[in-house]
């Protein structure tokens, strides 16, 4: 009976030299894995205080990524918080003096941190990078706060920012939630804008704020209303995705979105009829030989 290892035997030399190291690539890959989970799990057991202590060192710490995600997992009491809260800010201020190289690596540090702490903790630093003049450093006070509900004073503040620093990835951030219609005007903010997808973006907002006020947005822009109010999911929309259609001077750009609203807001009597008219239109444009 012959064996794997007796064919095996048979290979030619060079066969026999790339399997092998082929399966020694597959063991070094594995074994590099294993260290990054045994060196996490050995800092998962350090005590809070020893995770802090080693946090402080900032760029001379070898683990810090490791560090940051044990102690981002990790339950934490109201002190313990207002500890980690401390190390952030000394860590930012510790990033002020040191060469750009070296100063955006521990800002790319402190944005992880930052990611841990509770959001009435954060919100100081977070304003503090967010009034920063580089970008690098407002993108990072971004990050944290694109997952929470914005206040009207933080989207003042935004907006605020935005027209001193011309950064549109501010207002991107207020667009998350609905619109505050008392603090800003929906028509400055999509003309902010000269690409369909943060127009929708704007509309979107703006329907979520105010339906009646959002529908202006029709006539204007017909596409990326449609889109927004497909993204909205609300099947009371559906009267508005038609009413644009009809109304609009060029149906043959509006057809694909109006398709894809419809289908997500489950229009099946308005796709029949968009389907005639898509016929209708076949037969307008039909190129004659």
């Amino acid at each position: 009976m012959t064996t794997i290892d007796d064919r095996r035997d048979r290979l030619p030399r060079s066969l026999k030299i790339d399997a092998d190291m082929r399966r020694r690539v597959i063991a070094q890959s594995k074994l590099v894995n294993v260290r990054r989970t045994l060196a996490l799990a050995k800092i998962r057991c350090l005590r809070f205080d020893e995770k802090l202590c080693r946090l402080k060192k900032g760029l001379d710490e070898d683990f810090f990524d490791e560090l940051a995600y044990a102690v981002g997992e990790s339950g934490r009491s109201p002190r313990q918080n207002v500890e980690l809260a401390s190390v952030v800010v000394k860590l930012a201020k510790k990033a002020d003096l040191l060469p750009s190289s070296q100063r955006a690596r521990l800002d790319r540090r402190v944005g992880r941190l930052l990611r841990a702490l509770p959001i009435d903790l954060a919100s100081p630093i977070v304003l503090s990078l967010l009034s920063d003049p580089l970008k690098q450093r407002r993108e990072i006070g971004l990050r944290r706060i694109r997952s929470e509900a914005i206040s009207s004073h933080f989207v003042q503040f935004l907006w605020e920012r935005f027209r001193e620093t011309g950064d549109k990835d501010l207002l991107k951030a207020i667009l998350g939630n609905s619109i505050p219609l008392a603090l800003l005007d929906p028509h400055v903010l999509v003309n902010s804008f000269d690409d369909d997808y943060w127009r929708m973006r704007v509309i979107e907002a703006t329907l979520k704020a105010d339906a009646g006020y959002g529908v202006v947005f029709a006539s204007s822009y017909p596409l990326p209303f449609i889109w927004a109010c497909g993204r909205l999911g609300k099947k009371g929309m559906v009267s508005n995705i038609v009413d644009c259609l009809s109304n609009a001077t060029d149906k043959v750009q509006l057809l694909d979105i109006t398709a894809w609203a419809l289908g997500k807001l489950g229009a099946k009597g308005e796709l029949v009829r968009l389907e005639a008219l898509i016929d209708q239109l076949s037969e307008e444009f039909a190129v004659n030989d």
